[in-house]
């Protein structure tokens, strides 16, 4: 083994203006555009249509079912049923299937940033950070699966209010 060794090359991470231009080829706006809060990742409030199943796999090997209302290439917000104690900063593997023509598995390690509700509540809600460990692959398919729900809230905007016209 070499002895200067610099360590395992990190994949470069992709701002949302980079996807956009890799993807349609364009130019989002500037950086400094004064358009408001620039994010790392694209995001998608999932709570506009249906929000999507999860599983939750904790270091004990226990699977917890969970609804994931908020989604970005870096983490996720969901909600989970069952009474099982989370903190932060806790590991958790999260396998999830995106509806992408057929269906896609999503499957990375993620951090527990914050926790709110009690293991006795109905309900708790998770806030999951990706950070690196998502490898490339399943960042470029959240990424893909987010931009086209975007563009498909933008449609189904757009025909509302073509047709609201029209009436």
């Amino acid at each position: 083994m070499r002895e200067n060794h610099p360590g395992p090359i990190k994949a470069e991470k992709k701002t949302p203006a980079r996807w956009i231009e890799k993807w349609f080829g364009r130019r989002s706006l500037p950086e400094d555009s004064g358009t408001g809060e620039r994010r790392e990742s694209f995001r998608l409030p999932l709570n506009r249509f249906s929000p999507l199943d999860a599983s939750l796999v904790t270091r004990s090997g226990a699977v917890v079912a969970a609804l994931i209302h908020n989604l970005s290439a870096g983490g996720l917000s969901c909600q989970v049923f069952e009474p099982e104690p989370f903190s932060k900063g806790q590991p958790l593997l999260l396998l999830c299937v995106l509806p992408l023509s057929g269906r896609t598995l999503v499957q990375t390690d993620a951090l527990t940033i914050h926790h709110r509700g009690r293991a006795s509540a109905r309900s708790q809600v998770l806030g999951l950070s990706f950070g690196e460990f998502i490898d490339p692959q399943s960042e470029d398919t959240l990424h893909r699966y987010i931009i086209e729900q975007q563009l498909e809230l933008r449609r189904k905007a757009a025909r509302r209010k073509r047709e609201a016209l029209e009436a």
